[in-house]
């Protein structure tokens, strides 16, 4: 298998194999999700597209955060979706101690090296997070439905601290101030709900 062939097979790849939902959810559309949340996530905390000629440092960023966000979930074409924490352990066994299922994922962006998240690994993995609640909240049902949605609360606030602890290792304690405020606004768009055409009007389904 190829870096191309294996990412492609992803739209494959069922998600919420632990839970009940009304929807069916491919680890493909959830990786377009999260690259939609994940760069209105950059755009909000002040990365700028350059909309003239050259390549700024702000392109450079969002470039990169639009790769992390589409095959962030690379590895599930060989390890299927598998919640926390086993997901890490089973990786490792599937992929880390055989190269050969998947050569293509040591390649994959890291966070630089002494520190524990890039500001694109944290607005991926942030909206990853975002992601998981919106779509639990909306289509999935059940004690596993609402165990996941808390799980997946508690981790987002954790990767804020964490990044806030990680400005401050930096000498930027002051950096985007309002980091917290902004995801957690662009959480709550997120599950407002789906707008759909019903009967001849627009709807907003919720689960």
């Amino acid at each position: 298998m190829s870096r191309l062939t294996d990412l492609l097979s992803l739209d494959r790849v069922p998600r919420w194999v632990v839970c009940t939902t009304i929807k069916a959810q491919s680890v493909a559309e959830h990786s377009y999700r999260v690259t939609v949340i994940a760069v209105e996530l950059a755009l909000r905390l002040g990365f700028k597209f350059n909309t003239g000629s050259g390549f700024g440092s702000d392109d450079a960023v969002l470039a990169r955060v639009l790769f992390q966000a589409l095959v962030h979930d690379g590895p599930e074409c060989a390890t299927g979706d598998i919640p926390h924490p086993a997901k890490d352990s089973i990786e490792d066994q599937l992929i880390g101690a055989n190269e050969a299922n998947c050569p293509w994922v040591r390649d994959l962006p890291k966070a630089e090296p002494g520190t524990q998240y890039s500001i694109e690994d944290f607005i991926v993995r942030a909206a990853d997070r975002i992601e998981c609640i919106a779509f639990a909240e909306l289509w999935a049902s059940g004690i596993a439905a609402r165990s996941i949605v808390a799980q997946e609360e508690q981790r987002l606030d954790a990767m804020i601290a964490a990044q806030r602890k990680e400005f401050e290792v930096q000498g930027r304690s002051g950096a985007y101030p309002n980091l917290q405020g902004i995801v957690l606004e662009l959480l709550n768009e997120v599950t407002k709900g789906v707008p759909m055409w019903v009967n001849g009007k627009w709807m907003t389904l919720r689960a």
